[in-house]
């Protein structure tokens, strides 16, 4: 409730006459000449009482408000903080309703002859008690829901899985299990630890199902430790023998891979994201003094890039600013420009009305020669996409194929079609053999007048598709 001037005043004047007990001309008076707020008097502390000084109007001399006089108000501030935390915020008008002998009766109570037993001052007591009730009701409308939490079937999805479980952990105010230095301070707390520690470890036993996340899981079944399961499964993934020979595999493709190589089937965009999150991932499993520098990572990565030219140029860029301005571009600075670059590289290159099978020849350095549908068309990596994923990937990849080429394909009538996509890998390598590759030398010609019969590595696969089918009436396939 807003006071108007006319209550703040009146209650101004009762404060010191009539609850204070002061006339007018009283030291108190000369030392609060002027003031008009009466909430101003009522928050006054015994180190600003202590400052207040008394100017004689008759010569104009100072001197400290008189002991008595501090007294009487501190007394007055402990008195209205006694009153509120009983009876609630005081305004301008109830501050009239108060009396001397109400300030008196509360100078000689226990309240204040003992100030130990005197509570806080209200406002930041109903702040606290209102701080206090919003995080009880927040945290007591969360629902602890297991089904919120993620699988982990496979140690090469540990990054994703600890960042998802830690978060959902938060979300749900369990995440002081998942930290291994917590330690509860109170008899009440290590109660409420220890109901946390069950639901905690029931999530754990339902959700790890990797055969090393199981056994650590048993492994403390008659404690339900899900902290030290926790830290258990984090030292597995980021210290044991597995995670040296994971940062190994990392370190090499970091320094290994290039842009264009075959390896990757996505955006130059996702490609950049993609290299970043493995040095990411190389330095959770690795000592800090092992960690690249920034002009370490920089390097390499103009290494990665430097195949395709349009990302090339902005090492040129950033050494035409170094030459100009004097000073060389930071690490994340040459990122920003880089994946800037990239993703106008990426949109210059995205086809604009292409259908979905088309999607093989969006981007020229994922592009494989093989217009078959039996290719991976549908395969794109991202940020997420796992290392030996895409490992398996090129290898396949780089490996020769048993394709038609896009001619031999699109000549072939779609009951051919049909039948090659029927045809198991070792038939279509049977049919595309080369006759030099052969086991058996190729047959002699046959006489004249002698039926023929024909081999498989002897005649061409569009020969071969062709000859056992009825001749197609719209003629789409007649050479």
């Amino acid at each position: 409730m807003v006071s108007t001037r006319n209550q703040q005043e009146a209650a101004v004047k009762h404060i010191l006459e009539v609850i204070l007990g002061q006339s007018a001309g009283s030291s108190i008076h000369l030392a609060l000449d002027g003031v008009q707020d009466p909430f101003y008097i009522a928050s006054l502390r015994d180190s600003e009482i202590a400052k207040l000084i008394v100017i004689n109007p008759d010569d104009g001399t100072t001197q400290p408000l008189p002991h008595y006089h501090c007294h009487l108000l501190s007394g007055f501030h402990q008195f209205l903080v006694h009153h509120q935390s009983a009876n609630g915020p005081l305004s301008a008008d109830t501050l009239t309703l108060l009396t001397r002998d109400d300030f008196d009766a509360f100078r000689i109570s226990p309240a204040n002859l003992d100030p130990s037993s005197a509570p806080l001052a209200p406002a930041p007591a109903t702040r606290a008690s209102q701080t206090s009730d919003s995080v009880r009701d927040f945290k007591r409308g969360i629902k602890r829901d297991p089904a919120a939490f993620s699988s982990l079937k496979d140690d090469k999805h540990w990054d994703t899985w600890q960042r998802h479980t830690l978060a959902t952990a938060r979300a749900q105010d369990v995440d002081d299990v998942l930290d291994p230095s917590y330690k509860p301070p109170t008899s009440e707390a290590r109660d409420l630890f220890k109901e946390k520690q069950k639901y905690v470890y029931s999530v754990l036993e339902t959700f790890v199902l990797t055969d090393v996340g199981k056994s650590i899981v048993r492994k403390h079944e008659s404690t339900f430790d899900a902290q030290l399961v926790f830290k258990e499964l984090v030292a597995h993934a980021q210290s044991s023998t597995k995670a040296s020979l994971d940062s190994a595999e990392l370190l090499s493709y970091i320094t290994s891979v290039r842009i264009g190589d075959g390896s990757w089937k996505g955006s130059t965009h996702s490609f950049i994201l993609h290299w970043q999150d493995q040095v990411r991932l190389y330095e959770t499993l690795v000592p800090t003094s092992d960690h690249f520098s920034d002009g370490q990572k920089r390097t390499m990565l103009e290494n990665v890039v430097h195949p395709l030219m349009e990302l090339r140029s902005v090492k040129d860029q950033a050494a035409q600013h170094q030459a100009h301005t004097g000073q060389a571009l930071s690490y994340d600075q040459y990122c920003t420009l880089l994946l800037s670059a990239s993703q106008a590289y990426d949109k210059q290159f995205a086809p604009k009305h292409a259908p979905r099978a088309s999607k093989r020849a969006v981007y020229s350095h994922a592009i494989h020669d093989p217009p078959a549908p039996d290719s991976d068309d549908d395969i794109f990596f991202d940020i997420n996409s796992p290392l030996n994923v895409i490992q398996a990937f090129a290898s396949d990849t780089r490996r020769p194929r048993s394709r038609l080429t896009g001619d031999q394909w699109h000549r072939l009538p779609s009951s051919a079609q049909a039948i090659w996509d029927q045809l198991d890998e070792s038939a279509k390598q049977i049919i595309l053999e080369a006759p030099a590759q052969c086991r058996f030398p190729p047959r002699p010609p046959p006489s004249r007048g002698t039926p023929r019969s024909t081999n498989l590595h002897d005649i061409s696969a569009f020969d071969f598709l062709s000859s056992h089918l009825a001749p197609d009436p719209s003629g789409d396939h007649d050479i």
